[in-house]
């Protein structure tokens, strides 16, 4: 299965901050790192983070490096991948990196394209 920690609780309240920080790193522990993803949860415009501040969470709960960047790139595809088969809808979806690049589109989406690539720049 898949896990998705939500960040937009824990800025509103400090006690839910500490709860947080403390599920996320026995949740990173158990799974390994593996089919966890992050996601803002965010109910108002201000609660939104950018992918490397996503990131950067990941890294102080102890999900570092390409684990990290997948976290909120590759394994929230996977969720809708398998969401959209589940519902019966046996289409065939495009690859993340192979999708065309909308310039109006979403900046948190462009931001995590650079990430993986930047990501695999450095993997060569």
């Amino acid at each position: 299965g898949f896990f998705e920690i939500e960040l937009a609780p824990a800025l509103r309240d400090g006690g839910r901050r500490r709860a947080l920080l403390q599920n996320a790193a026995f949740l990173l522990h158990a799974t390994r790192g593996r089919n966890v993803f992050v996601s803002s949860g965010a109910g108002e415009p201000m609660e939104m983070r950018s992918p490397h501040d996503i990131a950067n969470f990941m890294a102080v709960v102890g999900l570092r490096g390409a684990l990290a960047l997948r976290s909120i790139s590759d394994v929230p595809y996977r969720v809708l991948q398998r969401a959209a088969l589940r519902k019966g809808h046996s289409q065939v979806m495009p690859e993340p990196s192979a999708a065309p690049s909308d310039p109006a589109g979403d900046v948190e989406m462009q931001d995590a394209r650079k990430s993986r690539a930047r990501a695999r720049a450095r993997r060569a």
